[in-house]
This record gives C-alpha cells, structure tokens and sequence, in this order.
C-alpha cells in the first residue's frame, strides 16, 4: 500500500543556505498549494525554517545527504517534525518536478 503524504516539505542543503519547498492542499478541493523560501543555515534562520514548517502544519521533510550540511539542518528540525535523510545517488532518477532555484555565483 502507498502512503500520501498530505503536507510535505523538500529541502535543498547548502553550505550558506537552505532552500525550503511546501506543498500542502490548496484552498479548492483537489488542489494543491506549492511555495518555496530560501533560509540561512544559521542557527537563527534554521529557527525561522522550523518555524514556517510547523506552522504550515509540514508532516514530513526530506532533505538529501549531501556533504555534511545536512546535519545542522536536520538536527534543527527533528525534534519538531518527521525528517527523512534521502540518499542523493537515488533522488537522481525520481520522476517529478525540479525545483532547484538557480543558484547565484559564489564571489570568493
């Protein structure tokens, strides 16, 4: 049997930023309601990104293993909702939607 989740989160980890993207039911029956924000991976923008999540009602959030930026983000989060730490080889070839935001260059 396959589980629906109503009220998901997708997280895209990176070393300076955390992009958040929701899709929750929208306010016509069968519709749904998508919405992404960018946060810092401060400990002050982790609290804003929980924050949001919880109050969007998220059930469950998934963020890929990359490097090791994920653990900041994670241990922010899973005290407050279902998190789910998905292996990048395998989220490569998930049929869907891509919503990377592109990414500014980096000015070093």
């Amino acid at each position: 049997m396959d589980v629906i989740v109503d009220r998901v989160a997708g997280l895209d980890v990176h070393r300076d930023t955390a992009v958040a993207a929701i899709r929750v039911p929208g306010k016509r029956r069968g519709s749904r309601h998508h919405e992404t924000r960018t946060y810092p991976t401060t400990v002050r923008g982790l609290g804003e990104l929980g924050n949001w999540l919880v109050a969007e009602h998220i059930e469950l959030a998934g963020m890929e293993a990359t490097g090791i930026y994920w653990k900041p983000v994670f241990a922010a989060l899973e005290d407050r909702l279902a998190c789910w730490l998905l292996n990048a080889h395998h989220m490569h070839n998930v049929p869907g939607r891509k919503t990377d935001v592109a990414e500014p260059p980096r000015v070093r």
